[in-house]
């Protein structure tokens, strides 16, 4: 029997399957593990021919490998519009749920959360398109541009950037800010709710505009400029690790295995890179959507090619860099 990898949409938003991580939990070639299968899942919105092309990106990975791919989408039936548990409540009613081996996970790069002792957020969400910083980057900007990395980061950082939103937070919510005890971006969130793991990859830190793309480490510059400590910071992870072991209480509610992995996983953009062979083969990609965005491959961090630019890692050992 084939293995199966099946990308999903939850509760009305885009699915864009991070297959080409969630598989790395199936490379147990056993006859046990024939009838496993993982899923991908993205919490966000794209546009639906930009989901299609991706789409047939991951069927030539499946049929490359020799898996098969199962699409569920709950917005085809318009009474199945309820949580994101009732949706993958759906998805097993035609998959034996205690064969799902691992979750991998996508969504909108950006977005900041910042979470207080409790581990719930401190304050809502900062999207990725939220431009309330607008005024404040010219005085943000300034005060980069005297960091030795300064001048890239002063060209990269927009409204936005999980940087200028903390640094929003340290003008305009220093009570909130001072209840900050970890940040996460984006579909971190959702590994954490699933696993209670912090971490990100390094995708999402090398685009926060508070990471050092050619040292491979937080910014201290930019960690002391906003004012947190150096434990409110994820751990970092590639794309393709195990994040951790999904919660028991969530496994005994879906019904599925408590072994069932969750990987890190990774931003739309480099998932994106991944499935429509940017990464591998060296492909440009142009992605039209909510926002445009061109991509392409670089040998190395210090080209000087304009745009920003994207450290990748699925296993934390070998690393590729993207541009867009």
């Amino acid at each position: 029997m084939k293995k199966k990898m099946i990308a999903t949409l939850l509760t009305g938003a885009m699915a864009l399957s991070m297959v080409a991580g969630a598989a790395t939990v199936m490379a147990d070639d056993t006859t046990e593990a024939k009838d496993k299968y993982t899923i991908g899942f993205s919490p966000y919105t794209l546009t639906n021919e930009y989901f299609t092309a991706v789409l047939d990106g991951v069927q030539k990975a499946c049929d490359e490998t020799g898996s098969e791919l199962i699409y569920f989408d709950p917005q085809n039936d318009p009474t199945q519009q309820a949580s994101q548990i009732d949706d993958m409540h759906n998805i097993f009613e035609d998959q034996d749920p205690k064969n799902l081996k691992g979750i991998g996970v996508t969504g909108q790069m950006h977005t900041l959360i910042v979470m207080g002792e409790d581990g719930k957020p401190v304050r809502p969400a900062m999207m990725w398109n939220d431009t309330r910083t607008k005024e404040l980057l010219p005085e943000l900007k300034k005060k980069i541009l005297e960091f030795p990395e300064g001048e890239y980061l002063s060209q990269t950082i927009s409204t936005g950037s999980p940087a200028a939103n903390l640094y929003w937070l340290k003008v305009y919510e220093p009570e909130n800010l001072k209840k900050v005890k970890k940040f996460l971006i984006g579909p971190d969130y959702l590994v954490y709710r699933l696993t209670g793991a912090e971490t990100t990859d390094y995708c999402e830190a090398s685009t926060s505009c508070l990471y050092e793309i050619c040292n491979k480490c937080w910014s201290d510059r930019m960690r002391n400029l906003i004012g947190l400590d150096q434990s409110c910071y994820p751990e970092l992870r590639g794309s393709a690790e195990c994040a951790g072991k999904i919660f028991p209480g969530i496994a005994e509610e879906l019904g599925i295995s408590e072994e069932v992995e969750v990987i890190v996983g990774t931003g739309d953009n480099p998932a994106t890179a991944i499935s429509t062979g940017c990464l591998g083969l060296g492909y440009p990609v142009v992605s039209l959507g909510t926002s445009g965005v061109f991509m392409m491959p670089i040998d190395k961090p210090e080209s000087q090619t304009k745009g920003k630019k994207i450290l990748f890692s699925f296993d934390d050992k070998k690393f590729q860099y993207l541009v867009q």
